[in-house]
């Protein structure tokens, strides 16, 4: 597996994100035990405009996160 992420990572065109899917979906839905603690209510936001890989902005939306946009 070492080699074969070795020739994508290689592969790449800077600038690029990589995303981890798997950490990604841990972190989501670990994020309500973390503020549940000392708040009871509260929504996940996430910043569109900031951040508009179309397939984050899928996931999100999936995921139930509002959209936090500025003008």
């Amino acid at each position: 597996m070492y080699n074969e992420l070795k020739e994508i990572y290689q592969s790449l065109v800077t600038p690029c994100y990589i995303l981890d899917s798997n950490k990604l979906d841990r972190n989501y839905d670990e994020l309500p035990f973390a503020f549940t603690s000392q708040w009871k209510k509260f929504i996940v936001g996430y910043s569109f405009k900031t951040n508009s890989l179309p397939w984050v902005l899928n996931y999100m939306k999936n995921k139930g996160a509002y959209a936090e946009v500025v003008s």
